[in-house]
């Protein structure tokens, strides 16, 4: 990702005035941090700064996604490993490779349109071994390690690590914590669907929505428009999870159940996910 595209990603996140952040060193980080104590924020600019990293292009391509696995497998434990094979097909790819340091960026697709940090995955491995110790830079090579560390620290499924580490078998009893088998589990109920209607909402619903979503679909239901937006008069004055505009149907949320009124104003029937 280029340097403008960047900028538009921290604009569009609210973020315009982290624009020369990554030109402070780690103490000036932390300064910022504690000065704007937003996790918010803190998590939106790791996100753009993971994104970044992505391959767009690449990312597509079989042969580089394999590539990709086999880099990743010598820097992560085996459990995770797994989980990203399962996610791989289905999301965007990147990295960064600095001498000791290997960075992998695994973001689904829909979790990009959302700007979701839940979807994005980053594994960051430092190569601490003795060979690689005695090499020239090493320690440059470590703040920049941690520099990392306070940057993607606001992610939730950052997952940091040495080669040291790995080998002794420090990050075992971690393993679990970072874990997604959720998401797993909803990829591989989009990679057994062939319909493009159905399969789109899939990717774009939360797993958590995709055990109704099959259920609709076992039942013959045409597929519903995720993230529905109701327009009167140029302006957005509704929401919805799941809507069928056809048939003026919607499934709300918890949170959108304020939007409920307007829709049935407007002929729209009205059901709840959360019940």
């Amino acid at each position: 990702m280029g340097r403008q595209k960047f900028v538009q990603l921290l604009s569009r996140l609210g973020l315009e005035d982290c624009r020369e952040l990554h030109t402070r060193d780690n103490f000036g980080l932390l300064a910022h941090f504690l000065a704007q104590l937003r996790e918010r924020d803190m998590q939106n600019y790791a996100l753009a700064q993971a994104v970044s990293l992505l391959d767009m292009t690449a990312s597509d391509d079989a042969g580089f996604r394999n590539e990709w696995l086999q880099a990743l497998g010598h820097v992560i434990p085996d459990m995770l490993l797994r989980e990203v094979e399962a996610q791989v097909q289905e999301s965007l790819t990147g990295s960064l490779n600095s001498g000791p340091i290997q960075l992998f960026v695994l973001a689904s697709r829909s979790a990009l349109r959302s700007a979701d940090p839940a979807g994005v995955r980053l594994f960051c491995c430092l190569d601490d071994t003795e060979e690689a110790q005695e090499k020239t830079g090493f320690e440059r090579s470590w703040i920049n390690y941690l520099r990392l560390l306070n940057v993607f620290q606001f992610l939730p499924k950052a997952f940091f690590c040495t080669r040291l580490g790995l080998r002794q078998g420090m990050y075992d009893q971690l393993v679990e914590s970072f874990s997604d088998q959720d998401a797993v589990a909803g990829y591989v109920a989009v990679s057994f669907v062939d319909d493009p209607d159905w399969r789109e909402a899939l990717e774009l619903a939360g797993p958590g929505l995709h055990d109704h979503l099959l259920d609709m679909r076992s039942q013959g239901r045409p597929a519903p428009e995720v993230g529905f937006e109701l327009h009167v008069g140029g302006k957005v004055v509704a929401e919805a999870e799941l809507a069928w505009p056809e048939q003026k149907i919607a499934c709300l949320r918890d949170e959108q159940k304020n939007d409920a009124e307007i829709l049935q104003e407007h002929g729209w029937t009205v059901y709840s996910l959360d019940e």
